[in-house]
């Protein structure tokens, strides 16, 4: 292999990769205890928003507007239509973030919290209070002068994405700008998201979710969709002063862009470091089935699924029976 060549393997492995790749596991004597263990940055930010319920780091890292910012207006206009469901305003947060590969674009997007239905749905003398899951509309803006001032208009030639609706237990975590480049595809820009789940009795549980969307003409399309990580804090037995074992379990993911011989589009591999171990999954260009193509996997999960109630004890099971694909070399 030439060194052009390991050199450009090399930087696309460090583009995806984070900085703390490895498995990690840690036992604390009490909850306080608990921060001081996690090394993931994400995971510490989920931690800390969700004991303490500060929301403010997170809406100014998406690029929230105020309400009353004239930006904010244009954005709302451009990424709703008659479909997009009215709610408290105070439950709606616009924001926009700029393109770092693109000068004088911007990426603006609304998200809709999860928010009770406004019909309760009714089981004979009983009302149930239904509650609607989160939702987000993003597309590409660009600036341009208009009378001598800065004005901004969704990009020309690119249909936005409108009233994408989360799952269950889902929220909007962050938008990646990595530069996912997916040859015939185009650029695409990364929406990760957080699915929390096993949060009662002290545990706090979630995964980090990847979708990829290509930027290509004519319109902004999903081609990628994966969990990417994995963070747990269970709580354990307790102590005779009231404090309580906690254990901590977090497995980040990285995504590795694999060209292939003669193809244009490159495959795709996520893959994560679990106990001195690399577990893959493999995802290779398919049709949906509206006829756009679309990376999948045939591959077993390789992260504990939240909503499964799975830890690290279910993964090292599947290993166990070969259910998981482990590279003996990297």
């Amino acid at each position: 292999m030439t060194m052009k060549k390991l050199a450009v393997g090399f930087l696309m492995y460090v583009l995806f990769c984070n900085l703390n790749f490895a498995s990690n596991e840690v036992k604390s004597d009490n909850l306080n205890q608990t921060p001081q263990s996690i090394k993931d940055a994400g995971n510490q930010a989920e931690f800390s928003k969700e004991m303490d319920g500060d929301m403010s780091s997170y809406w100014k890292t998406l690029g929230a507007l105020a309400q009353d910012d004239g930006n904010a207006r244009t954005i709302f206009d451009a990424l709703t239509n008659d479909k997009t469901r009215s709610q408290a305003p105070n439950t709606i947060h616009i924001g926009m973030l700029p393109l770092p590969f693109s000068k004088n674009e911007f990426l603006g997007w609304v998200y809709w919290e999860s928010t009770p239905d406004k019909k309760p749905v009714r089981l004979k003398k009983y009302e149930l209070q239904k509650w609607l899951n989160p939702q987000v509309s993003f597309g590409i803006f660009s600036q341009y002068k208009k009378n001598g001032l800065d004005t901004f208009g969704l990009k020309k030639k690119l249909k936005p994405i409108l009233n994408l609706k989360l799952g269950d237990n889902e929220e909007l975590a962050s938008f990646d700008f990595a530069p996912y480049e997916l040859g015939e595809l185009g650029r695409a820009i990364g929406m990760r998201i957080t699915i929390h789940s096993c949060g009662a009795g002290g545990n706090l549980c979630s995964n980090e979710d990847l979708r990829l969307f290509s930027l290509k003409s004519p319109a902004i399309e999903e081609v990628f969709h994966s969990p990417i990580g994995f963070f747990g804090v269970y709580s354990g037995d307790w102590h005779p002063d009231h404090t309580r074992d906690h254990f901590t379990e977090e497995l980040p993911g990285i995504l590795v862009l694999k060209p292939q011989n003669n193809s244009p589009i490159p495959r795709l591999q996520v893959k994560a470091l679990f106990r001195k171990k690399w577990i893959v999954k493999e995802f290779s260009l398919e049709k949906n089935a509206q006829g756009r193509r679309f990376y999948k996997t045939h591959d077993a999960e390789i992260f504990p699924l939240v909503e499964q109630m799975e830890s690290f004890q279910n993964l090292e099971e599947k290993i166990k029976k070969g259910k998981i694909h482990v590279l003996k070399t990297d």
